[in-house]
Formats: structure tokens, sequence, C-alpha cells
């Protein structure tokens, strides 16, 4: 099993935009995605 994570930081840098994207390409290529929203804060 691999894992992308996205780090929280300061300001506006997209990370909920960007993850979702990502499981969405990963998804098309026939990845299984499990996507934890209560990180994207």
């Amino acid at each position: 099993m691999q894992h992308l994570i996205f780090f929280n930081t300061k300001g506006g840098s997209g990370k909920s935009t960007l993850c979702e994207y990502s499981s969405k390409e990963l998804q098309r290529l026939g990845h299984t995605v499990s996507v934890d929203s209560n990180m994207l804060r």
C-alpha cells in the first residue's frame, strides 16, 4: 500500500482541491483511493 499525504500549511494552499483532483485522477487510473476529510481543515 502506498500513501500520498498533504501536510497542513499556513495560508490558502488549496489542499482540499489538490487532494480531490489527485483522488479523482488516481481512481480514473484504476487505483483504490480513500480520503480522510478530517485532515482537510
